[in-house]
């Protein structure tokens, strides 16, 4: 599952972020691919509970986390949209642990007010990054 979600942030390394807008609107898109990436999962929310709740997992999610964090601050970084790597690589976790605990509400809401919560994930998401 972890590979899927992997992918689709992969997939949006490759876009030209130039302004707040297109970073929101990437923000959503990735939103919604792990979402839909962790429902088609077989296991999927027992598996992301899973990841958070029982400490012999914990170190999976983690170690997982920090990798995509590194792959995302490169990423900002090459398209000039900060200097700051290092300061990148926190924001770029503190955005994956937010869309995480955002993903595993829906779960526990029963997907109510998906689209709110999405949409309002991305903004938050776009305003941790401050790039604009």
């Amino acid at each position: 599952m972890m590979q899927e979600q992997s992918e689709v942030i992969r997939a949006e390394t490759g876009l030209q972020i130039k302004t707040e807008a297109d970073l929101q609107t990437t923000c959503l898109r990735s939103l919604r691919q792990s979402l839909k990436a962790t429902r088609e999962f077989r296991g999927g929310y027992v598996l992301l509970v899973s990841l958070r709740a029982l400490p012999e997992l914990r170190p999976v999610r983690l170690n997982y986390h920090a990798h995509i964090s590194v792959v995302l601050a490169t990423y900002f970084t090459e398209q000039g949209l900060s200097d700051d790597f290092d300061g990148l690589v926190i924001r770029s976790r503190l955005a994956l642990e937010i869309s995480y605990a955002a993903i595993e509400m829906l779960f526990e809401t029963d997907f109510s007010n998906e689209d709110v919560v999405m949409e309002g994930t991305a903004a938050a998401l776009t305003r941790i990054y401050d790039f604009f």
